[in-house]
């Protein structure tokens, strides 16, 4: 007899299915919920980094739109007295012409943050990449006066940024110090950038102002800095020798930097071979032939080779610049030559190349490349009156990796009768007015050179009876028309601060939680 038949299991393996099921589709959903949380957090991490790159780009548009504009172009400085700025500018918006800015006025009006500083409006910073958006605000001077710190001059172009940048929903904000080179906002007529070389007078020569170093100020009992002379920072500090100070010996509270020269298309489209000349009489000054008898040899002349930018003067020849710029690549004056600016052309500038850039015309480098000498008693005469430096200004690309120097060992200054038969007028001087900007030179000024304005080099020398005087040195070395050729901003102690957006903060107060 059968047993009766188990009961049917028939299904059961829908049981299990469903099961499984069941746990996969937690285990998707536990997996799906993962898979958001990182997709979300992968999307705010890539908003935020857009967000910072974009705060980053606001800080280079501000830092690039600051210095597409001069520094009398962004406020209102009386050059012979910088403590006293009657206004400043802020950046309204881009030019509609190439290396230009529109300007508008900071009201005095303004609020101000804790510290007094007034903020210029809010400006968007253009391009950011994709639909991100950026925008900056600028204070106005970060001080004005002496300060603290010496080696900072009578005025401080620092200035503070806050930058805002956007992505989706993420906001983040920056802070920097925009860090204004001290050449370009110091009184000083003399300045050495060197750290390993001292500021050097000799002789009887003498700072007619400040003079200031990255290193040592060395002189003796028969020089004279009539105005402050600022060592260079360090532990221990630089210090001050032998030359007899005016004013004060204290050191700089940090070293300064100065920007290489720029000279833009200079080098390929310039005023080379723009000028006219002759000889003259070496005891009035008058013009003369250059070659009174064919018996004889030539009594002065000019040698110009286009094709190494190479310019000599010699004997009694004369020659004067009418153009307006000018890129050599060796450039002397012996016997009694003279280099003449003439009153009717208002800004003269010569750049003495990069050496690199001056081979000889067999491709071996060229002999006294990018270097500039003058001396016997040859002289260059500025005939613009000794409150117009900027009206010559010499500059030296120099070179990390070949020494220059740039040498004025000329001739005493004319009296004013030789001055009015070279110049066709009579301009009363102490110093032929001229900015000579040479951050990677050795600048060697002796004989009876004297000058009205500024010198700037890696290292000044002064010797002989050589004679420095500052006259608006802030406005005309910084004073380089629409395209600067010395940027004067560069960033630093860069900040994140908590990420809040302008609105979201007091009007007067954009860095406030920084």
């Amino acid at each position: 007899m059968r047993r009766a038949g188990l009961a049917s299991e028939a299904g059961i393996s829908i049981v299990a299915a469903v099961a499984a099921l069941a746990i996969m589709m937690s285990l998707g959903a536990v997996g799906l919920r993962e898979a958001t949380v990182a997709l979300r957090s992968a999307d705010h991490q890539r908003h935020v980094k857009q967000a910072l790159q974009a705060a980053d780009a606001a800080i280079e548009a501000a830092v690039r739109d600051l210095n597409r504009a001069d520094v009398l172009g962004r406020m209102d400085i009386n050059p012979q007295n910088p403590q006293q700025v009657a206004k400043q500018m802020c950046v309204a918006s881009t030019g509609t012409v190439a290396g230009d800015v529109d300007l508008t006025e900071l009201p005095l009006t303004s609020p101000t943050d804790a510290d007094g500083r007034r903020w210029c409006p809010e400006m968007a910073a253009w391009p950011v990449a994709g639909s991100n958006t950026a925008s900056y605000r600028v204070s106005d001077l970060a001080r004005v006066g002496t300060g603290t710190c010496n080696g900072q001059g009578s005025l401080s172009l620092d200035r503070m940024i806050v930058a805002v940048g956007r992505a989706g929903n993420v906001r983040r904000r920056v802070f920097a110090r925009l860090r204004a080179n001290i050449a370009l906002l110091s009184g000083a007529a003399v300045q050495s950038v060197s750290t390993t070389a001292p500021l050097t007078l000799a002789g009887t020569s003498r700072v007619s102002g400040d003079a200031i170093a990255n290193h040592d100020i060395r002189g003796s009992g028969t020089n004279v800095i009539s105005g402050n002379a600022v060592p260079g920072a360090g532990n221990p500090p630089h210090t001050v020798t032998g030359a007899v100070v005016g004013g004060a010996r204290t050191a700089a509270c940090h070293r300064f930097v100065l920007p290489v020269v720029n000279q833009g298309q200079a080098r390929t489209t310039n005023d080379n071979g723009t000028w006219t000349w002759g000889c003259v009489d070496p005891l009035t000054l008058l013009s003369v032939s250059c070659r009174p008898s064919t018996l004889l040899p030539p009594t002065g002349g000019l040698d110009w080779e286009p094709a190494t930018r190479s310019l000599r003067l010699w004997g009694n020849a004369r020659m004067t610049l009418t153009g307006a710029t000018y890129s050599l690549c060796r450039l002397r004056l012996e016997g009694q030559s003279s280099l003449v600016i003439p009153p009717g052309t208002p800004v003269v500038r010569v750049f003495l190349d990069d050496p690199a850039q001056c081979p000889d015309t067999d491709g071996s480098p060229l002999p006294g490349g990018g270097q500039m000498t003058v001396d016997g008693t040859s002289r260059i005469v500025n005939c613009h009156p000794q409150t117009q430096p900027e009206s010559l200004q010499l500059y030296a690309l120099g070179s990390s990796a070949r020494a220059t120097t740039q040498t004025l060992a000329a001739g005493a200054q004319l009296t004013s009768t030789l001055r009015a038969a070279l110049c066709g007028q009579n301009v009363p001087v102490v110093g032929d007015p001229m900015v000579i900007y040479a951050p990677r030179s050795a600048v060697q000024l002796a004989g009876g050179t004297a000058i009205a304005g500024q010198v700037v080099g890696n290292t000044v020398a002064l010797s002989d009876a050589a004679a420095v005087s500052p006259v608006s040195s802030l406005a005309n070395i910084a004073r380089l028309g629409g395209n600067p050729t010395l940027p004067l901003y560069r960033t630093q102690d860069y900040t994140e601060c908590r990420s809040r957006d302008f609105a979201q903060l007091p009007p007067g107060a954009p860095a406030q939680d920084c």
